[in-house]
C-alpha cells in the first residue's frame, strides 16, 4: 500500500500561491479541517487538503465571501445554494463587463474626438437619453439630421450626470412620450430643431433668432410646451437645468432657447 504524501505548510502555501498566514486563516474559519502535525509540530497537508483548499480558492476568486464558502462546500450540502450564488455572480459580472465596455468606448471617444466633445456626449444609461432614443425609434418615420442629433446629444449630455427628483424625470419622460403619441407634433418639433441647428454660425443678435422663436411659440408645438409648463411651476432646479441644457450650444442657439423659454413663461 502506498503511503500518503504530505507537504509542510510552507510548501503547500507556495503550491497554492498563498501565504502561510492565509492557510492558518482558512483553518481558523473552519474552511479546512485542522491540519495534521508532524512529530516536530509542523502542519501537514495531504492531497485531500490541497483539493479542498483549491476549491476554496476558486470560489473566493469568483467573488464568493469566505464566510459563505464553508456551508457551500460542506459534505452532503444541497447544490442549489451554490447554483443560486453563481447565477447571481454571473449577472453581477455581466453588468460589470457592460460598464467596462461603456467606459472603454467613452475613453476611445476621448482619444479620437477630443476630450471636451466626448465628455459632453450623453451616457447611454441616463434616463433622459434612454427616453430620447426610445422616441427616435418610435418615430423612425421622421428623419432627423446628424447635426440635429448632435445638438440633442450635446444638450442632454450637459445634464445626464445629475440626479433629479423622480417627479422631474417622470415629467421629462412624459413629455417625450407625448411627442411619440402625436407624430404630426413630433414632425413639427424636429422641423424647428433643424432650423435651430442652422443658427449655429449666426451672430447672437441675428434677426433670424427672434423670427424662429416667435414662429415656434405661435405653433402647435409652442402651445403644447406652454401647456406642459403650466402644469408644474418652474423651480430653481428646473431653471438651473434649463441654463445647463444650453451651455454647450452656440451663442445664437443659446439666445434662441432663452427667447423661447421667456415666451413660454408668459
Amino acid at each position: 500500500m502506498i503511503e500518503p504524501t504530505f507537504l509542510r505548510i510552507g510548501e503547500a502555501a507556495r503550491l497554492l500561491g498563498v501565504s502561510t498566514k492565509t492557510l492558518r486563516h482558512y483553518e481558523r474559519l473552519g474552511l479546512i479541517d485542522e491540519a495534521a502535525r508532524s512529530e516536530a509540530g509542523y502542519r501537514l497537508y495531504g492531497a485531500a487538503d490541497l483539493l479542498r483548499l483549491s476549491r476554496v480558492r476558486k470560489l473566493q476568486q469568483l467573488g464568493i465571501a469566505l464566510g459563505d464558502i464553508g456551508a457551500l462546500l460542506a459534505d452532503g450540502a444541497d447544490p442549489a445554494p451554490l447554483q443560486q450564488r453563481l447565477t447571481s455572480l454571473l449577472a453581477e459580472t455581466d453588468q460589470t463587463i457592460a460598464r467596462l465596455q461603456e467606459r472603454s468606448t467613452r475613453i476611445r471617444e476621448l482619444l479620437d474626438d477630443g476630450a471636451v466633445d466626448a465628455i459632453d456626449r450623453p451616457l447611454p444609461h441616463a434616463p433622459l437619453e434612454q427616453a430620447r432614443v426610445r422616441l427616435r425609434h418610435q418615430r423612425a418615420d421622421v428623419h432627423v439630421s446628424d447635426a440635429t442629433t448632435e445638438l440633442d446629444r450635446r444638450m442632454i449630455g450637459s445634464i445626464d450626470m445629475l440626479h433629479f427628483p423622480r417627479e422631474i424625470e417622470e415629467r421629462n419622460e412624459a413629455t417625450l412620450a407625448a411627442f411619440a403619441e402625436r407624430p404630426e407634433l413630433y414632425a413639427q418639433l424636429v422641423a424647428f430643431l433643424e432650423r435651430v441647428t442652422l443658427l449655429e454660425h449666426e451672430p447672437d443678435d441675428s434677426a433670424a433668432i427672434a423670427t424662429l422663436a416667435n414662429e415656434m411659440l405661435d405653433s402647435p408645438v409652442g402651445s403644447f410646451l406652454r401647456t406642459r409648463r403650466r402644469e408644474a411651476l418652474e423651480s430653481p432646479l428646473q431653471a438651473l437645468t434649463a441654463e445647463m441644457l444650453t451651455s454647450n450650444v452656440s451663442p445664437a442657439q443659446r439666445r434662441f432657447f432663452e427667447r423661447l423659454r421667456a415666451g413660454l413663461q408668459r
